[in-house]
């Protein structure tokens, strides 16, 4: 019965202009909502705290569970989304999701909680990967830079919204209550999924130019082999680190301890990183696709974000407003990001596209995964044992010393994207490697 009425439904939705458009953003819904669902302990970290009786260092390691797996499943996750299909994989990963974000809303003990972000971190995975690479399906060329943009948008609106919105449902009904309203948002978005995304390989696959003597890894080799596709994830990573710990956990913490700002005022200041991400994302995808040049876009975000971050996280003092108008701006700025992924696209076969991307996002999240549980036990190593009202205060020494590496990380990011970066001029492997001056 639920087969002939998505038939039904298909038959219908299929010739319509606006249905690729359906399909993207169906996929960039869950995106969306995973993304909240990511940055969550960020605004939850004192009732995490409190609720699992654990250290900074500890909780940490339960926010960045969630990135681990999540960057671990990136590389099958492209092999299987080439392989598959997108819209075969979109679904069950939010089904997934939806049922791990439940379990997290009614975890007891500090295990659970784990094996709850574990299975939210793997079916997470999926979403952006498949979101584009149903977007390289149903779209042209010409539109990726925009379309990455956009998709990125919605995961920064997640952001935002989990930064500026979350506390507040915090307050009113506690952190169990908003993850399970979490979970049913993805489950409403797995409806939605189920009766709208064809599931049929073939379609999906668009013929991208498999084969059947390919090996599953080959796609994998292809990418890992070029050099180019490693210094184009690289910077990605390099530009995203400050925003992954900042933005997705510490930030809240810092701000408070630094500026001695409130928690809700910390929270929402915090949130203005993914509102300037929302505004600058697909302006920066679509001003790379009218100039037909990757390169510069790189280039300004990276050297712009170097000074913008220096100014956020070391002057002598911010109130509420000037701070949130300083992450607002550097959000904006920070949206190099998505150039790279259209990079990542025009680096590789269209074939192994899924995989591209999927190699793309791993490094660009697994820098700022690694550090964020670093920067928890830094904190608690050299903590002086200082609290106030239970919860550890820090000298602004080791603060300040422990976010040093962000600026310069995006420092060396400005430097291979001047450097080392090759120019795709918006042109598609296949494109380049004819001659061809058609994007």
């Amino acid at each position: 019965m639920g087969l002939m009425i998505k038939r039904y439904v298909l038959d219908i939705m299929k010739p319509l202009p606006i249905y690729p458009w359906i399909v993207w953003f169906i996929g960039a819904t869950f995106f969306m909502i995973e993304y909240v669902a990511r940055i969550s302990p960020a605004v939850m970290r004192k009732s995490l705290l409190s609720d699992f009786d654990i250290s900074s260092g500890q909780f940490g390691s339960l926010s960045a569970i969630f990135q681990m797996v999540y960057i671990a499943m990136q590389l099958p996750v492209g092999i299987l989304t080439d392989r598959l299909g997108a819209g075969y994989l979109l679904g069950w990963s939010i089904l997934v999701c939806a049922l791990a974000s439940l379990g997290f809303s009614a975890s007891e003990s500090l295990f659970q909680a784990q094996l709850a972000r574990f299975f939210m971190g793997l079916s997470g995975s999926f979403a952006f990967v498949c979101t584009l690479k149903l977007a390289t399906t149903w779209f042209s060329q010409s539109r990726l830079g925009l379309l990455a943009g956009m998709t990125q948008i919605m995961g920064m609106i997640g952001g935002a919204s989990g930064s500026m919105v979350l506390p507040y449902g915090l307050q009113l009904y506690g952190w169990r209550y908003m993850m399970a309203m979490i979970a049913l948002s993805l489950a409403l978005v797995y409806i939605a999924c189920c009766l709208f995304v064809c599931t049929d390989k073939t379609s999906q696959l668009g013929g991208t130019g498999w084969s059947r003597g390919e090996r599953w890894y080959d796609s994998l080799l292809f990418v890992c082999q070029d050099k180019q596709t490693w210094i184009n994830a690289s910077i990605a990573g390099l530009i995203y680190l400050p925003t992954a710990v900042i933005g997705e956990l510490w930030g809240p913490m810092f701000f408070e301890q630094v500026y001695g700002l409130t928690d809700g005022q910390a929270a929402r200041a915090t949130g203005w990183i993914f509102v300037g991400w929302g505004v600058g994302g697909a302006l920066n995808g679509w001003c790379s696709d009218w100039l037909l040049l990757r390169r510069p876009t790189l280039i300004v975000s990276a050297g712009c974000c170097v000074l913008l971050l220096l100014a956020i996280l070391f002057s002598p003092s911010h109130s509420v407003y000037s701070l949130s108008l300083m992450c607002c701006i550097y959000g904006f700025f920070n949206t190099g990001v998505v150039t790279a992924y259209a990079v990542a696209t025009e680096l590789n076969p269209k074939k192994y596209t899924g995989t591209s991307i999927a190699f793309t996002n791993m490094i660009s999240i697994l820098y700022g995964v690694m550090y964020i549980p670093v920067f928890g036990y830094l904190l608690d190593y050299f903590w002086d044992g200082k609290q106030l009202q239970g919860d550890p205060i820090y000298a602004l020494p080791l603060l300040y010393g422990a976010v040093l590496i962000l600026p310069l990380a995006q420092s060396l990011a400005c430097y291979l994207s001047i450097y080392h970066l090759k120019e795709t001029g918006c042109r598609s492997y296949e494109h380049r490697q004819d001659g061809s001056d058609v994007p």
